[in-house]
């Protein structure tokens, strides 16, 4: 299934039909649930094709932390990024196993759910499966609230649901702290400024081809500096805040408040943290209740686990090249960034015929983004990366960074013939960027001349595409 919606659709069609007439009765059982009907709809629907290509592709993966490439069929092996808890090697997994590994995550919590050795047997399968899905890092961060949802209520005994969905809302919370405090601590407040927000989006309509509607609202979205600004401001807000205010108010349902800020990432920028994240929030914020006073005295367990996930949070906010995964505050663009004035970019155009970017079945070009020249041409679709000034192209470079850049400051890699108008119009819009300053983000003027640009970059993609 293609896109959030539907698979939303079909995950809660699931879970009706597991749960029947006691769907309201336990929150517990109806959180794990959603879990498994989220990971067996996308796996069904689409996960299981990519995984199979992506095994048989024989495409490279970069270890940033040695400087060498290892084989896709070979994840978990030498990324800190793909390991359990960050230390224990998780072996790769075909695509048999994967099934398998589906089986033991949904079939104990479906079937039975009240057991706690079922529910440990569905939280250690999750940690293997998730990890094997990954492709960067980045993977963890939409692969994260599952682990710690699960491992949650693996710690989970009889007569302490509250408590366990009081942890698991706490430490939800905390990942969003942890993000405003990334922002904050790497950039200060002029993060807040909306120059990040503008040039993702920007930047995010190459790379997501998505739906006419769609271009059309990060378009407008990214021409409004002021717009970027109240959006931005508004972000650290909420993931900065909130968290705070639970202490005081933990009977309101806080992660309702995050639900939009994904919905609109989705919509503008293509980026699918709604499939795996937004049942989770919707969920937890319907269960949210005052503790009762007998929770408090429980067991130990879920209470350290949410204070080592905080504790983390305040202590590693930028965690740009730390292990982070599955404890993690992963930093969400915390560097501060300028469409103009910056001295150069890198600007990466694909045809993959995706409605925005699926989660964790990203186009390797988006997450991996580290491949020889022989590898481009592996790729199941279109796929080009322009840098130029400053900017590092995505291809090549980090496999070889020491690599003297051409005279010009223009480096283009692709798995198709760059015609000479595509290349022409990319180094207009190149000269234009480069020619302008901070303030003409400002300028809706300047900012329609670059959409100009970038829609003409985007006819000369197509046209070169199709061979014109």
């Amino acid at each position: 299934p293609q896109g959030p919606a539907l698979r939303l659709v079909l995950a809660a069609a699931v879970i009706l039909i597991v749960l029947r007439d006691s769907l309201l009765e336990d929150p517990n059982r109806l959180l794990c649930a959603a879990v498994a009907s989220v990971l067996v709809v996308e796996w069904v629907g689409c996960g299981r094709r990519w995984y199979a290509w992506l095994c048989g592709s024989g495409l490279a993966k970069y270890c940033a932390a040695t400087r060498r490439a290892f084989p896709c069929d070979r994840r978990g092996f030498g990324d800190d990024h793909d390991r359990l808890w960050g230390c224990v090697p998780v072996p790769a997994v075909p695509v048999a196993g994967m099934d398998a590994l589906l089986f033991f995550i949904a079939a104990p919590l479906f079937l039975f759910p009240h057991s706690q050795a079922a529910r440990a047997l569905a939280a250690g399968a999750a940690h293997v499966y998730v990890t094997n899905l990954q492709t960067h890092k980045t993977g963890g961060q939409h692969g994260i609230l599952v682990l710690h949802v699960l491992a949650l209520q693996a710690l989970r005994s009889e007569g302490e649901g509250a408590l366990c969905l009081l942890c698991t809302r706490a430490v939800v919370l905390s990942l969003y702290f942890g993000a405003a405090l990334s922002k904050l601590k790497v950039s200060g407040p002029r993060w807040c400024d909306g120059g990040t927000l503008q040039k993702e989006l920007f930047e995010s309509t190459f790379l997501v081809p998505g739906a006419p509607w769609q271009l059309r609202a990060t378009r407008a979205v990214a021409r409004d500096r002021a717009l970027c600004r109240v959006a931005s401001t508004a972000t650290v807000a909420v993931e900065f805040f909130a968290p705070l205010l639970m202490l005081m108010f933990p009977g309101f349902p806080f992660e309702w408040l995050y639900v939009p800020v994904h919905v609109a990432i989705y919509v503008l920028m293509g980026v699918d943290f709604v499939t795996w994240w937004v049942p989770v929030l919707l969920l937890l914020g319907l269960f949210a209740r005052e503790p009762p006073p007998a929770s408090l005295s429980s067991s130990p367990a879920m209470p350290l686990y949410a204070l080592v996930q905080l504790v983390i949070s305040l202590a590693s906010a930028d965690l740009r090249g730390v292990k982070c995964f599955p404890f993690t505050c992963c930093p969400m663009f915390c560097d501060r960034k300028e469409l103009f004035g910056e001295g150069g970019g890198t600007w990466t155009l694909t045809d993959a015929p995706l409605p925005g970017l699926l989660t964790p079945w990203y186009p390797p070009s988006y997450i991996q983004g580290k491949f020889t020249a022989s590898e481009l041409p592996r790729l199941p679709y279109r796929y080009a990366s322009f840098s130029f000034g400053a900017g590092d192209a995505l291809a090549l470079t980090r496999l070889r960074p020491k690599r003297e850049r051409p005279r010009d400051g223009h480096e283009t890699f692709a798995n198709f013939e760059v015609t000479g108008c595509l290349r022409d119009r990319l180094r207009d819009g190149a000269a234009f960027v480069r020619r302008g300053d901070a303030g003409w983000a400002w300028d809706r003027g300047r900012m329609d001349e670059l959409l100009a640009h970038q829609s003409a970059i985007q006819d000369a993609m197509r046209a070169a595409c199709a061979g014109e």
